[in-house]
């Protein structure tokens, strides 16, 4: 069965409620799939919620050579994602410049988690990296004073080993 089919019990398919909710959280699994740094590439790195979503980005009319009649099919140029990632690494820098505006001029483009089919990678790992600063702060604002400082000593040996996190107390900064 494919991976986005709907649910099929007994010949029929389920409750709407419950396929939307699959789709999102299919969705927000892509979303959290974003890997904190992203392999170096050649182009601009796009990221999107569904694995093969693609925008056409040129659409040329067919040529018809006028001496011969002999049709020429005009080829449109995509950008499609493959299991949700596209990396415009077009040859020609005119192409690329091209591609680029196409894509981020769309309706469709925008943010992670705004509604946005496709985004850029650099803003995921921007906003993935924010979010867990934030998370952060918020467990050592929520810790008393004697173990955040205990941690922060920890921090300052200049250990090559990693540092662990202490957990926040518990119903102290737990969200519901």
């Amino acid at each position: 069965m494919p991976k986005f089919a709907p649910k099929v019990l007994d010949g029929t398919r389920g409750p709407r409620d419950t396929r939307f909710e699959d789709m999102r959280s299919q969705s927000e699994a892509a979303f959290d799939a974003t890997p904190a740094v992203m392999p170096k590439v050649d182009g601009t790195v796009y990221l999107s919620a569904f694995p093969g979503y693609m925008v056409q980005v040129t659409a040329p009319a067919d040529l018809t050579d006028p001496i011969t009649g002999r049709k020429t099919l005009g080829r449109p140029t995509k950008a499609l994602f493959v299991e949700g990632r596209y990396v415009n690494n077009a040859r020609d820098p005119k192409l690329r410049v091209h591609i680029d505006g196409v894509l981020q001029g769309n309706s469709r483009f925008g943010k992670p988690g705004a509604g946005a089919d496709y985004w850029l990678a650099e803003d995921a790992i921007r906003m993935t990296r924010a979010a867990a600063k934030a998370s952060a702060l918020a467990t050592l604002r929520s810790m008393p004073k004697e173990t955040v400082e205990q941690f922060i000593a920890e921090l300052r040996q200049g250990d090559a080993t990693d540092a662990v996190m202490p957990a926040s107390p518990s119903g102290i900064g737990a969200q519901a």
